[in-house]
């Protein structure tokens, strides 16, 4: 998965520049050359979606919970400037065949219909797979039904607890809250060969702050913002 320098990982696609989790969003954060994208899934009746909070009402003009409607009764929303709220399978078909992607998982069922998808593409094998959750539980299940999959434990100030998950885990990374990382959080993971990608560093200082304490990956709603800023980096330490 390693690239020279912190991969740069669109924050629902590029939430800063398009209605965030949608095919325009996540168009753009390829055209401002992000390495991967982060995504949120749920479920809903029949199908596995795209979008982050368990209702409609903040990122559509539906309302309700989305697990009480069918993809048919969804698709027709307005998630922001005419999108819809994507399934999964539509997600993973606009991925260029170099980009990674970061799945969050928002509640347990969508797990087995994750594995099922991602095992009848052979996505793993085609790309970069990476998933995520604030329910380290569900990554442990997921780790039994998928042996190979790339985790990673997500935490907001726990991290040393989500360093014990992830060695629990034999997990990937740990993705965790730029408000909250220092150099010794990140030292600390790859002293035990585990990867910290940090979210969502939006500003130039934010971005420059990850980028000197060292960390893998930078999730954020602006990848434009994260190129420019490690190229400045970089220029600044040449």
């Amino acid at each position: 998965m390693r690239k020279q320098g912190p991969l740069i990982i669109g924050h629902r696609g590029a939430a800063g520049h398009a209605p965030e989790n949608t095919q325009a969003s996540i168009r753009a954060a390829f055209d401002l050359n992000a390495d991967w994208i982060e995504i949120d899934l749920r479920m809903c009746k029949d199908a596995l979606i795209v979008v982050h909070d368990d209702t409609l009402d903040r990122t559509t003009n539906g309302n309700g919970p989305a697990a009480n409607l069918n993809y048919a009764e969804i698709w027709p929303l307005d998630a922001g400037q005419g999108e819809s709220i994507p399934t999964l399978e539509t997600v993973l078909g606009l991925l260029p065949e170099s980009a990674g992607i970061n799945i969050e998982l928002k509640e347990p069922q969508t797990l087995a219909p994750l594995v099922e998808c991602l095992t009848r593409r052979d996505e793993c094998a085609k790309r970069s797979v990476l998933v995520s959750s604030f329910d380290w539980a569900l990554l442990d299940n997921l780790r039994v039904r998928m042996p190979a999959i790339d985790l990673a434990p997500l935490t907001k100030r726990r991290f040393t607890d989500a360093m014990t998950a992830a060695n629990s885990l034999n997990a990937y990374a740990i993705n965790a809250s730029h408000k909250h990382l220092s150099r010794k959080h990140v030292t600390a993971a790859h002293a035990q060969q585990r990867r910290v990608f940090a979210y969502t560093a939006n500003t130039p200082k934010e971005i420059a702050q990850m980028l000197d304490i060292g960390v893998d990956g930078i999730i954020s709603d602006y990848p434009d913002r994260v190129r420019t800023t490690i190229n400045a980096h970089a220029n600044r330490h040449r």
